[in-house]
């Protein structure tokens, strides 16, 4: 498996437009040689943002399912590096992203691009697959 820093060096800085979340995850994993299917449920990477526009609450619906058909349940108090992370803000925002370590996941943000954020008192994380 490739070293944790030499996976997150490679996407750290680069903005939202090259790696929306969904393309970041995907680019991600592939990397680490885990396919993700092209579409589900009628979402793809090619129509994924206009989902995030349009109907947010209906693509974190098909998201979560999403989710549910990837690696292994992950308990959410006890993650591993690689996990699969959906994250929920203080205000009810959710992201998605990659737990790295120590409260760190690596996730994409419009305005912010890539980047490594942490887990404690402004958000947490509400769902967890194991991938690796």
């Amino acid at each position: 498996m490739k070293p944790l820093i030499e996976m997150s060096v490679k996407y750290i800085g680069k903005s939202y437009n090259q790696f929306p979340c969904l393309v970041l995850i995907t680019s991600f994993y592939n990397d680490l040689d885990i396919n993700f299917p092209q579409e589900f449920e009628g979402v793809t990477l090619d129509n994924y943002l206009e989902y995030l526009k349009n109907d947010k609450e209906k693509l974190f619906e098909i998201l979560f399912k999403f989710m549910d058909t990837l690696g292994t349940e992950s308990n959410i108090n006890k993650l591993n590096t690689y996990d699969f992370l959906a994250i929920e803000d203080m205000h009810k925002n959710v992201y998605i992203g990659i737990y790295l370590r120590d409260k760190m996941f690596l996730t994409s943000a419009v305005n912010k691009g890539v980047r490594v954020s942490f887990i404690g008192k402004y958000n947490k994380v509400i769902k967890a697959r194991r991938m690796v």
